[in-house]
């Protein structure tokens, strides 16, 4: 047999087509898409949060990439079965009317909705009284009045009383100029009466009458303003609102022996010369403490908890009948987006990743244990976009 009889042979009797060419698959753009997408969920399965565009450079690559996936309805549509933890959201926009109606997943517009019934409307005054809420251009001059609020109401310096503005004496009236209150949750100062004098109002039983009434300047904690009428925020703090005023009561001994002492919560700033943690601005951790923060902090240089590094106490805030649990799991939930996703090696070249670190600005962790303490977190979340708390 011949060279050539022989490699025919051979080629014949290739039971796994092994001499057979191949051409090297092409992978299709949905695959491409498919595999960048899926990168996404693995982080987003890695870390429980979505990847923010502060971040090393693959986290910001990846939240480029989520970004433009969803601004792109196409794409949407192709990956969404890939979507495990519902990370993609097509919006349709409404054209008609009947597509609004038809997309009316609250009943709004039901048959039995008082949406249309103006019988228990009630006279109202002239469009002019109406006055929206604006930005305070130079909330700056405001601000720290706020933190200073949550801080008396948090050590019992103030306290929240129920609005009141009947049955006192002359001049004791619960609305005055420079008092604060609680509105809907919401911290408001009152900063001054603009134009107080008789103004014509219009009773159903009596008609016309004359009252004290004016324009009045309020400034809100969340940054914006309102020059309201004088009795417009007097019937909407009777409806929902507190008065702030001083805890008569905080040179006693307010505490009775019930009361149980649970820690102290503590802020810490790092003083690590590494690079990677130093370059990071508004790096804090937010912890809970039994025992006094500066024993607790002492081998700080030589735990990964604290970043293998000395730490310095910025501030630290006494509790009393409090859940450090329930503490840790507010906070974890509210800065989730700006937790600090790093490995440190200790001293037995173990790698560790330290929780409770945060990169979020001093005056916003201020106002939040502020709010913790007061039971008030709860009409709040945080705005990633200007690294604040406002109303959710």
């Amino acid at each position: 047999m011949n060279l050539k009889e022989d490699l025919i042979k051979i080629l014949k009797e290739d039971p796994l087509n092994i001499l057979k060419s191949k051409r090297a698959s092409i992978p299709k753009p949905d695959d491409r898409f498919i595999e960048s997408f899926n990168e996404i969920n693995q982080f987003y399965e890695t870390n429980n949060r979505l990847p923010i565009k502060e971040n090393n450079l693959l986290e910001r690559k990846l939240s480029l990439r989520l970004d433009a996936i969803n601004n792109d309805d196409s794409l949407i549509l192709k990956l969404k079965k890939y979507d495990k933890y519902n990370l993609l959201h097509l919006i349709k926009s409404p054209n008609t009317i009947e597509d609004i109606i038809k997309s009316d997943h609250l009943g709004i517009f039901d048959e039995e909705s008082d949406l249309f019934n103006i019988s228990n409307l009630k006279k109202r005054g002239k469009p002019e009284e109406v006055v929206k809420r604006k930005k305070c251009n130079d909330f700056e001059k405001y601000e720290h009045l706020f933190l200073d609020i949550h801080q008396k109401l948090a050590n019992g310096e103030l306290k929240q009383i129920s609005f009141n503005d009947r049955g006192f004496k002359e001049g004791e009236s619960h609305l005055k100029p420079n008092s604060f209150f609680v509105l809907k949750g919401m911290l408001m100062y009152l900063k001054s009466f603009d134009d107080l004098g008789a103004r014509k109002f219009y009773d159903n039983t009596n008609g016309d009458r004359l009252r004290i009434d004016g324009r009045i300047t309020c400034i809100f904690e969340n940054g914006t303003m309102s020059n309201m009428l004088l009795r417009s925020l007097q019937k909407q703090l009777y409806d929902n609102g507190k008065t702030i005023v001083q805890n008569e009561n905080k040179n006693q001994n307010i505490l009775s022996d019930s009361d149980k002492f649970s820690g102290y919560i503590y802020v810490l700033k790092s003083k690590s010369k590494d690079l990677k943690i130093s370059s990071i601005q508004n790096l804090h951790k937010i912890g809970f403490s039994k025992n006094q923060v500066s024993e607790r902090i002492k081998n700080a240089q030589n735990d990964p908890t604290y970043l293998m590094s000395d730490v310095e106490i910025i501030s630290t805030y006494k509790c009393y009948n409090f859940d450090p649990f329930k503490f840790e799991q507010i906070i974890h939930s509210l800065f989730i987006s700006r937790r600090l996703n790093i490995q440190i090696t200790d001293k037995n070249n173990q790698v560790k990743k330290p929780k409770e670190w945060y990169q979020v600005p001093l005056s916003t962790i201020d106002k939040a244990i502020n709010l913790i303490l007061t039971n008030q977190i709860k009409y709040y979340k945080f705005d990633i976009n200007t690294q604040s708390l406002i109303l959710s």
